[in-house]
């Protein structure tokens, strides 16, 4: 019975904390005359909408108090067990092993609140232009743009650290070599990690050229870091209960001494900790889902790289190396194919606002209107929101 109770309290936290407050943020971004304005064109950038990558900061903030009255409870476990009339040993299990305290795991916290705050430098300061960041770097100019991809890239390769560390724990491979063979896979692990986690951002925030594509890009993402995230919380916690049960076992006690789940209590602490999960990594999403797709707001660099960040980390932070490896093409595979659909894209904007001017010039020789006259206003207005 207690599992269950906790499990439910856990998911209705996780919901609060993944969903709820997010979705009042980006209803105060968009604000209640939202619904009725007019929706802006379509640019690469969609630029001059309201951005949502707030919702992830409060996203960030809410999970990062929950987890701090989690952490309260649990050095106050000899009172609450008291109260309820628990062991003590129950409590502290009950608490630390709680489908929302092991959700947690999986949640960069700093990771995603660097990638909120480099990606807003990038919305405050405009980027480099055609040239690049790279070019304008070279020049000795690192605008927004430059600060944003050489950012993620140093957090990236930081988050990699810890993340190679476990995989090694995890990764059978890893974990019986000895020697100079271990050093070798662990800095493989390293940088196919930070790989991974860099470019799930970068691909994210520049999939955000239009309605709904950013989404639905980090929905596949972070579905497929979902799921082997949630596969690597289950190995460590079977890991647990079987080194539990020995050393209860040399005590001569009872295993459910320690106060973990065991049986159906263990099915029951997974469903509450896969539930958990997906609200948290889900719910900031459907927040902002139908504010992005009605054109009301963007996500702008804020929210898509902090979005792209938590789906590299959860595609990177349980997997074994090989699947580092195949995550790592891929990425850069879809990386390559973003870029050519926005170079693309970039290029018919700006054959469509050429055509604009060949059309207005035409008009405005046949019609004898000169410049500064109401038909030339109004295609300048035209051109506006084409470009």
């Amino acid at each position: 019975m207690t599992w269950t109770v906790l499990a439910l309290l856990s998911a209705l936290v996780a919901v609060l904390v993944g969903w709820a407050l997010p979705a009042w943020a980006a209803g105060r971004i968009v604000g209640p005359a939202g619904a009725d304005a007019e929706a802006p064109s379509d640019a690469p950038e969609r630029r001059g909408r309201p951005t949502l990558g707030l919702a992830w900061l409060v996203w960030a903030i809410g999970v990062a108090t929950a987890s701090s009255i989690v952490a309260l409870l649990m050095l106050k476990a000899d009172t609450l067990g008291l109260v309820f009339g628990w062991q003590e040993a129950e409590w502290r299990a009950a608490l630390n092993y709680s489908p929302f305290a092991s959700a947690v795991v999986v949640v960069p916290l700093l990771l995603v609140a660097g990638a909120f705050a480099l990606g807003l430098v990038d919305d405050t300061f405009a980027g480099s232009g055609p040239s690049g960041w790279f070019a304008g770097l070279r020049r000795g100019r690192l605008d927004g743009r430059g600060i944003k991809t050489l950012g993620i890239a140093a957090l990236a390769f930081v988050t990699a650290g810890p993340i190679a560390n476990g995989i090694g724990r995890i990764d059978s491979t890893v974990a019986d070599a000895a020697g100079w063979s271990q050093g070798a896979y662990l800095i493989l692990a390293w940088i196919a990690a930070a790989l991974v986690v860099g470019l799930a951002a970068r691909l994210v925030d520049r999939s955000d050229i239009e309605p709904g594509r950013a989404l639905r890009t980090y929905a596949v993402l972070a579905f497929v870091g979902a799921g082997v995230s949630c596969w690597g919380l289950w190995t460590v916690f079977e890991k647990t209960l079987m080194q539990s049960a020995i050393n209860a076992g040399v005590a001569g006690a009872d295993a459910a001494t320690a106060g973990l789940p065991i049986g159906g209590e263990a099915l029951i602490w997974l469903a509450g900790t896969v539930a958990c999960v997906l609200a948290l990594v889900f719910g900031p999403m459907l927040a902002v889902w139908r504010h992005d797709l009605a054109r009301r707001a963007r996500l702008g660099s804020a929210g898509s790289l902090a979005m792209g960040a938590l789906a590299g980390y959860l595609l990177a932070r349980s997997a074994p190396l090989w699947l580092l490896g195949v995550f790592t093409l891929v990425l850069i595979a879809l990386n390559l194919m973003t870029r050519s659909a926005t170079s693309l894209t970039g290029e018919y904007v700006q054959s469509a606002a050429s055509a604009g001017e060949s059309v207005d010039a035409e008009h405005a020789v046949d019609d004898g209107t000169r410049a500064g006259g109401p038909t030339a206003e109004d295609d300048d207005a035209r051109r506006d929101d084409v470009s």
